[in-house]
């Protein structure tokens, strides 16, 4: 099954071989193909742009296929993050930082986007008191949050990672925001194509292009000599695909943290490999 340029496809095979004389019977071929097609669809194997730029450019099409499937990034911003080299954390530089510092003044707590956050959010930011800030970490958190349907006078503060502000814009939530009275945001600068946000609100800028929100999160916190956060609500999603891939993505970017000398505890059960307290003793 070839997945870029270079590899024949198994279909395009059987059509050449089908002219001679062949032991496969034509409902068999059929029924091969069909079989095929969604696997195709799921894994898009093929020629691609996206595969033929990562080769001139000196990529192996891993890299690209990460960036693509396992990060979920289109290819027009997978190009962009394959050429950001966002391996070299050194190098993220964040722009306004003074306005995360103003803020931030209680150790912060970070929200995943665990459906448990819509039953158990409200009692939890009561229990940690009005001046612990909260960080959404991207558009399902954002959602979990407006689900509670209350007014917390808490500082907010929203992290807009790759497509996340897209995404919220795509489900009409365009309006969010302000209904929320969210005027704080950490985001990426290459993904702000609605630049009104920058007038909205008190924005972070990142150059780091579609890294983890809570690797965005805590880069961010470094930078502005905060090692310290909480987590809650990243509970993990292991019985789809897509949430494997994020659990295993979100799990390298708390060890790189750690590395980098940020401390965190979880105050709701999580996959993660954080220590756990109970925020209610």
């Amino acid at each position: 099954m070839g997945r870029g340029a270079g590899n024949a496809e198994t279909e395009l095979l059987l059509a050449l071989t089908s002219q001679s004389k062949s032991r496969i019977s034509s409902f068999e071929i059929s029924n091969l193909l069909e079989r095929l097609e969604p696997m195709k669809s799921k894994l898009k194997w093929g020629s691609s742009f996206s595969y033929a730029f990562a080769a001139r450019e000196g990529f192996s099409q891993n890299k690209m296929m990460d960036l693509i499937q396992k990060r979920r990034l289109d290819p027009s911003i997978a190009v962009k993050a394959i050429l950001n080299n966002e391996d070299n954390f050194k190098k993220i530089i964040f722009k306004k930082l003074d306005k995360l510092k103003k803020i931030i003044k209680f150790r912060p707590v970070i929200i995943g986007g665990g459906e448990n956050f819509k039953s158990y959010g409200k009692i939890l930011i009561k229990q940690l008191g009005k001046k612990t800030p909260i960080i959404l970490s991207g558009s399902r958190a954002l959602k979990n949050f407006a689900s509670l349907n209350t007014k917390f006078s808490n500082p907010v503060i929203m992290l807009l990672s790759g497509n996340e502000l897209k995404k919220v814009s795509i489900n009409n939530e365009k309006n969010i925001f302000k209904k929320l009275k969210i005027n704080y945001f950490i985001a990426e600068e290459a993904f702000l194509e609605n630049k009104n946000i920058l007038n909205y609100g008190k924005v972070v800028l990142s150059n780091s292009v579609a890294i983890n929100p809570l690797l965005l999160a805590g880069l961010a916190l470094r930078k502005a000599k905060l090692r310290n956060a909480y987590l809650a609500f990243f509970d993990g999603d292991s019985d789809s695909d897509k949430g494997k891939i994020v659990m295993k993505e979100t799990d390298e970017s708390l060890r790189i943290l750690k590395r980098l000398g940020i401390k965190f505890n979880s105050l709701t059960k999580t996959y993660l490999n954080v220590e756990e307290i109970n925020p209610y003793t």
